[in-house]
């Protein structure tokens, strides 16, 4: 789980490049603390009542790197969850073989997956400066603005 979330951390701060470029840490490895539910921002714990009502959390970890605090909420059925600060999820992913809840997608990015890759669940979903990067059971890297609207197949700029 420290690789995951070290690489989800990486991940984010090279996708979001501008906004972090100031920001130093003493610690580039990262600093992990497990912290409660309660401790979570509100935003979050709503995302999570409303997605994954009957799912339980099974972790729940702190992570500061780079001067960015993330929170990582592992869910009993393996679904991990990524949030800023402010409670806003950042990453959605699933376990192999499962797919995330695709009402958290914008209306028109659904519309779109459905017309062209109903036969494959989404495995993850990463907020990024352009809208949403997606990767579905098959592998395939889908990347939409933040209306939901299709820009390209792949992960290159």
């Amino acid at each position: 789980m420290k690789n995951t979330i070290k690489t989800s951390i990486i991940l984010i701060l090279m996708l979001f490049p501008v906004g972090f470029s100031a920001c130093s840490s003493n610690d580039p490895e990262g600093v992990e603390t497990t912290v409660t539910y309660d401790s979570l921002p509100a935003k979050a714990k709503e995302f999570i009542s409303r997605y994954y009502p009957d799912i339980s959390a099974t972790s729940i970890e702190r992570v500061t790197a780079g001067g960015i605090t993330l929170y990582q909420v592992g869910l009993e059925n393996g679904d991990t969850l990524m949030f800023n600060t402010e409670g806003n999820w950042t990453q959605v992913t699933a376990p192999a073989g499962k797919s995330i809840p695709l009402d958290i997608l914008p209306e028109q990015t659904r519309e779109y997956l459905s017309l062209n890759y109903s036969d494959y669940g989404v495995r993850s979903a990463i907020l990024t400066d352009y809208g949403y990067q997606l990767t579905l059971e098959s592998g395939v890297i889908l990347r939409f603005d933040f209306g939901g609207y299709f820009i390209a197949e792949g992960d290159q700029a």
